[in-house]
Parts: structure tokens; sequence; C-alpha cells
């Protein structure tokens, strides 16, 4: 390993000196930064307020999926005294 980091310093120190190349380099550090949009403003501006109304569509189809309770619930009443015998316990606190 130490052999191949070797000759590859030894390849980088021996290779021949491009007077071009600092030269574009500084040309590229100071020039200034331009971010290059694939879109218009106006475009994003229409995709942003598309997936607003998207996002509110779909809220309306989810909220609309559940439906009102009916007023048909049945109850179930039950004395648990007759289900179990709980009069056993109820004697053992007088005692």
């Amino acid at each position: 390993m130490q052999n191949m980091i070797d000759r590859f310093v030894e390849k980088e120190r021996s290779s021949e000196f491009n007077p071009f190349l600092p030269a574009r380099v500084m040309v590229r550090i100071n020039e200034p930064v331009v971010q290059k949009s694939m879109f218009h403003p106006a475009v994003k501006l229409a995709m942003v307020a598309a997936g607003i109304v998207g996002a509110v569509a779909c809220g309306i189809v989810v909220g609309s999926t559940y439906s009102q309770p009916s007023m048909n619930e049945q109850a179930l009443v039950v004395n648990d005294n007759q289900i179990e015998n709980f009069s056993f316990y109820y004697t053992l606190g007088v005692e």
C-alpha cells in the first residue's frame, strides 16, 4: 500500500506544470455564482399553488370518506351482580 502511495506522489511530482491551470482556477473562483434554474419563477409559483390546491383537495376527499354516526346505536345494560357473585365481596367488608 505504501509503495502505491509513493508511486502516485512521484508521478504527480514528475508531471509537467500547466501555466494555464492556475489562471483558470482563479477565474473560476472570482466568477460570481449564478444559479441557473430550469423553471421560470412564474412556473415555480404555479407549481406551489397547484400543490396547495392538491393538498386541500386530498384533505376534502379524505374528510368526506368518514360518515356521520347513525342514531340507531343500541346499548347493552347488564347487572354485574347477576353475572358474578359480587355479594361475596360486599360481605367481606362488613365482617
